[in-house]
């Protein structure tokens, strides 16, 4: 199912989960020379999800969503 309204992270499809880890571990590639579990970025993907708002549609674009996330890695880390 895809939809362009907003579903807040914790109701996404475990799928949709992690493939937005996924997309982090990508981003952090770029930061980190340790990827952290999906535990441990659980808390920080749902901040970043919900604060963009972002839809099931988003996920389809990997290179949107990994620059998001590498910018929202490059303010923290910074």
């Amino acid at each position: 199912m895809k939809t362009s309204l907003h579903v807040p992270f914790a109701e996404l499809p475990i799928e949709a989960r992690v493939l937005f880890a996924i997309y982090a571990s990508a981003a952090l590639v770029r930061f980190r020379s340790q990827i952290p579990t999906l535990g441990n970025l659980a808390a920080g993907l749902e901040r970043i999800w919900n604060a963009n708002r972002l839809t099931l549609v988003d996920l389809s674009d990997p290179y949107r969503m990994t620059a998001l996330l590498e910018s929202h890695f490059a303010a923290l880390i910074s």
